[in-house]
């Protein structure tokens, strides 16, 4: 795991989530991907990619592979990370909210 990982997972345990459920931990990677597709777009790709990675990608790795320097892909990161960590803070992790948001809408609630 790396710090952008362990940053998004240390906020998903304090609000609540359950890693050793399943439904929860895919449910906490697609919120992260969602909340990082809003953020300006070069703290979304290095996000997106610190994300992605395992616990060797750096800083310096995600700077080559965006033709960034170190210290950008590191202020973008950290920029992003404190935001999505805020976000899955915010996110409630229970069943029952799970229940409504995947409850398709009616015509008339649209």
């Amino acid at each position: 795991m790396n710090c952008v990982q362990r940053r998004i997972f240390r906020a998903f345990i304090a609000s609540g989530g359950n890693p050793n459920d399943p439904r929860h931990a895919a449910l906490l990677w697609q919120f992260a991907r969602a909340v990082a597709f809003a953020l300006p777009e070069q703290v979304a790709r290095v996000l997106d990619l610190m994300l992605r990675g395992d616990r060797e990608t750096t800083y310096a790795r995600v700077a080559q592979q965006l033709g960034v320097s170190a210290q950008a892909a590191r202020q973008y990161g950290s920029r992003g990370g404190r935001v999505l960590a805020e976000a899955v803070r915010r996110m409630e992790w229970n069943e029952p909210r799970w229940r409504e948001a995947s409850t398709p809408l009616s015509r008339g609630e649209r």
